[in-house]
């Protein structure tokens, strides 16, 4: 019987709408607990630097960290589409991922097991699993995973309608799918993993060649065409992404096992941690208590030898979860390795489970409607064949998972490292100050971001009144640790030895052909800031040659002080390309680091 001919069961509309209940529900859940957080570490090298890019194809395709996401990008980019960071708008595109991998997940379970009231236990602990947490409260997180989640439901879904009644639309839609999370992240890849274990588990008979043969002859084009896939864009991936740690120390293999088994997979299967640790910034730990971590254990051996004995092929579900974790582990040895065997405590590493226990919970009990095998009654057993445990389970498991989301680090920053309150205070200085604002280019506090992206010129670029140009002059500022607009203090490492001038310049003249005007010791490196005070006789272009490099500016007529980069080699600072008749006089030349007062 085709999948077009199946009839539609009674009760049907009803599981429908109630799966509709439930994502907004949880929609709305992530909702609130996405509002209080905001912007944190890896959001803002992504957004700050799309903001400054724009959305050519070169800088779509720029990967990050390993990440290859252009999709990611253009999202990064809509964040700051209407000038400054507009949080609300990252929300927005972490719930609306977020639904579309509940909408995706509710008609999977529909496909699998029928619309049957059993799927809104299902899809109900897939929207509350601890797994999602961090990527519906981190929109780094999220960007990467929720895209790969939901592509792995609708591709995984479209597959095993392809499976039941092959025609090219599902084989189109399967394919699409996948292209859409490989779009965010290379993550998608790992849809693969319950796409192998469903069509050759269930959807095959025999030995596992004869599983795979038997998919290759009846299904060949599905096979084809998602391995050419596959393979190309692992070629592509490979040859411009891929970032494994170099000189990497051996893979904490044992502290990864050890730390997935007792702690992770116990934990977060049962709604869990409860308590978190953070390690450092960018790594959220879990920290269950340890009679969570017992009766996670107790829950996941006795679910698995619940289901091995009331259930006819129910252990091949457990492969999904088990793939993924072996998936995970070798990612994490590849790339990570360096951090040690506790980064992978963090969830957000291991967030395709969220999916795949929910798959094997219904695959272990349930029978898979149109498949050649499945699970089937092998005995009875009260938690089993009755409603109520499994309800009162997933009540318990919603309560802790609730309790897991509300503790979630982010939802805490301390107000002193907060970037929120950071920015809101700059936005109100900004706007205490006429427009355009010069900037000297200084970094940003290390609790917002760091690295090249962490400095003005990129990470203020998205506010039109900001200009961050190589040379200021007078009026310019730099942020202090509230994120007011300050005028900064430069710390004197290097000065030009003062003279007195008997040409009426209390200092150095520099006339039309120039002067050079030594300092008081070498200079070397590339955070240095010079800072001129001078009076012109008029405005003009002028040069500043630094050892080898050259700065050009524009001396304004009367007294004023330019500041610029100091970063070379050099123990004098030459001023020439003045124009004829026009002259100025030095009477500060100082090279030190930008301090903020």
């Amino acid at each position: 019987m085709t999948a077009g001919s199946r009839r539609r069961p009674a009760g049907a509309d009803r599981v429908l709408l109630g799966g509709v209940a439930l994502i907004v529900l949880a929609a709305a859940i992530r909702t609130w607990t996405a509002t209080q957080t905001w912007f944190y570490v890896d959001d803002f090298p992504l957004v700050a630097t799309a903001a400054r890019d724009g959305l050519s194809l070169h800088d779509l395709f720029q990967p990050y960290i390993g990440h290859l996401m252009p999709a990611g990008r253009a999202a990064a980019w809509l964040t700051t589409a209407g000038g400054g960071y507009d949080y609300p708008v990252a929300v927005a595109e972490l719930i609306a991922l977020y639904v579309l991998v509940g909408a995706g997940a509710l008609r999977l379970f529909r496909t699998l097991f029928g619309s049957r009231p059993v799927v809104l236990l299902l899809l109900a602990y897939l929207l509350l699993s601890p797994w999602l947490i961090s990527p519906t409260a981190w929109w780094a997180a999220g960007i990467n995973h929720l895209p790969a989640l939901a592509a792995t439901a609708w591709a995984l879904d479209a597959v095993i309608r392809h499976l039941r009644d092959p025609q090219r639309r599902h084989l189109v839609a399967s394919v699409l799918w996948i292209v859409f999370g490989l779009a965010f992240a290379e993550l998608a890849l790992l849809a693969y993993v319950p796409v192998l274990v469903v069509a050759l588990g269930y959807f095959a008979r025999g030995s596992l060649p004869q599983r795979v043969g038997h998919l290759w002859t009846s299904y060949r084009s599905l096979v084809v065409v998602h391995a050419v896939l596959g393979a190309a864009y692992l070629a592509a991936y490979v040859a411009t992404s891929w970032d494994p740690t170099g000189d990497r120390p051996p893979a904490p293999w044992r502290d990864y096992l050890v730390n997935l088994i007792g702690t992770v997979l116990p934990s977060a299967f049962i709604g869990g941690p409860g308590t978190w640790k953070q390690e450092w910034a960018a790594q959220f730990d879990v920290a269950p208590a340890v009679w969570m971590r017992l009766l996670g254990l107790a829950v996941v051996v006795g679910l698995v030898a619940l289901s091995a004995m009331t259930r006819e092929r129910a252990l091949r579900a457990w492969l999904i979860p088990l793939s993924q974790v072996a998936a995970t582990v070798v990612l994490m040895s590849q790339t990570r390795s360096i951090f040690g065997g506790s980064f992978i405590l963090d969830l957000r590493f291991t967030t395709p489970l969220a999916l795949g226990t929910a798959l094997a919970l219904g695959l272990a009990f349930l029978p898979v409607e149109g498949a050649l095998e499945s699970s089937a009654p092998r005995s009875t057993h009260w938690l089993v064949d009755r409603p109520a445990p499994a309800v009162l389970a997933l009540a318990v498991f919603a309560g802790l998972a609730v309790w897991s989301a509300t503790t979630f680090p982010l939802l805490h920053v301390p107000q002193d490292q907060s970037a929120k309150r950071f920015f809101a205070t700059f936005e109100r200085s900004l706007d205490q100050h006429d427009a355009p604002v010069e900037m000297v280019d200084a970094p940003m506090p290390g609790f917002v971001f760091s690295g090249v992206e962490g400095r003005y010129a990129t990470s203020l670029s998205m506010y039109d009144e900001v200009e961050v140009p190589a040379v200021v002059q007078d009026d310019y500022y730099v942020l202090d640790d509230t994120g007011a607009l300050v005028r900064p203090a430069l710390d004197v490492a290097r000065r030009a030895p003062a003279v007195t001038g008997g040409t009426g310049c209390d200092g150095h003249l520099v006339g039309s052909t120039g002067a050079g005007i030594a300092l008081d010791g070498p200079v070397f490196g590339a955070t240095w800031r010079l800072r001129v005070t001078y009076s012109a006789t008029a405005e003009t272009p002028a040069v500043i040659t630094l050892g080898d490099r050259e700065v050009p500016v524009t001396l304004l007529a009367g007294e004023h002080t330019l500041e610029t980069s100091g970063a070379g080699q050099y123990d004098a600072v030459r001023i020439d390309g003045l124009d004829d008749g026009v002259s100025a006089c030095v009477s500060s030349l100082e090279v030190g680091t930008t301090r903020v007062p």
